[in-house]
């Protein structure tokens, strides 16, 4: 009887390595390593990639190695997670290429830049496009600023003069307006300024 269950323990044992080995892989900017009964998902810092992979039962992010853990028991969850991932990150590359080919259209002499959500941080002006994953934001003096349209509070206008104030990784998407009012000391305070100076 016991080797029987060894047999069968060895059996599974082989199994889950096959299994483990059959996702490893390094394609579509998504990595997937098998080691110590873990698997290990490295791809580049992106939210919506982030979302999926912290939707599988015991993912958590290792600092050291700089990727994602899982479990070897949430085989099935990973292949779907990794599968679904690699067409995101396929379709906001090519998002992000669509979006820089309109702004060169529109503005040849443009400098595009990726908007970094560092605390504190504010980007204003002129909506120019949006997409599903970005936002572009005329900046003025040829610079057009990008959005990660997954970390704002929710997706404004093209057309629309906007105000994007980070705080803790997450974009607040204001009228430009009421930003400039709130920095001038509440509402009415720009017209105030304007009517004194008449």
């Amino acid at each position: 009887m016991s080797d029987q269950h060894d047999m069968e323990k060895r059996m599974a044992a082989g199994m889950a390595k096959h299994m483990a080995q059959s996702l490893e892989s390094s394609e579509g900017g998504v990595d997937v390593t098998f080691s110590e009964g873990k698997y290990g998902i490295h791809f580049p810092y992106n939210t919506a990639l982030m979302r999926q992979i912290k939707s599988i039962n015991g993912a958590a992010f290792d600092k050291e190695t700089k990727a994602w853990t899982v479990p070897l028991t949430e085989y099935d969850a990973i292949r779907d997670a990794v599968s679904s991932m690699r067409v995101t990150l396929k379709a906001q590359t090519e998002a992000r290429a669509d979006m820089v080919e309109k702004i060169k259209a529109l503005r040849p002499e443009a400098t595009i830049r990726d908007a970094f959500a560092n605390d504190n941080s504010r980007e204003s002006g002129p909506i120019m496009l949006v997409n599903e994953f970005y936002v572009a934001q005329d900046r003025g003096n040829g610079l057009v600023k990008l959005h990660d349209r997954a970390k704002l509070n929710s997706v404004p206008v093209a057309g629309e003069d906007k105000s994007i104030f980070y705080k803790g990784g997450r974009g607040i998407v204001q009228e430009r307006r009421s930003a400039k009012e709130a920095e001038g000391g509440g509402p009415g305070a720009g017209k105030r300024g304007a009517e004194a100076s008449m």
